[in-house]
């Protein structure tokens, strides 16, 4: 089948610098990620702001949220259980991006 492998991947062991490096990008990633949600939430209770700018914050926000769950995975948690999982949730990131670039597009030529 596509996809899959003979024979079972053995986990690798991070030394204590790897380790230390992807915790530290961790939690700047759950800081951006709560920075993200504070900005997010002005301007949805923002009822002068443009449809336009909404569907910014509306796809950028869905992005954060999946580029948060794809670390979780790195670390064994949240609700992606599988490569597989990991792999169609990076399809969904890139199609978001697509939409947001298009929207950014659009919006700028206004």
């Amino acid at each position: 089948k596509h996809g899959t492998t003979s024979k079972p991947l053995k986990p690798v062991r991070l030394d204590s610098e790897e380790q230390a490096k992807i915790a530290k990008a961790g939690l700047e990633m759950k800081l951006i990620t709560s920075e993200m949600d504070a900005e997010t939430e002005k301007w949805q209770e923002s009822g002068s702001a443009l449809e336009e700018n909404n569907d910014i914050v509306k796809r950028a926000k869905n992005m954060s949220s999946m580029a948060f769950s794809m670390y979780q995975f790195t670390r064994g948690e949240g609700a992606l259980k599988t490569t597989q999982d990991l792999f169609t949730q990076a399809e969904y990131f890139a199609e978001e991006a697509n939409r947001l670039y298009k929207v950014v597009r659009q919006f700028s030529y206004q």
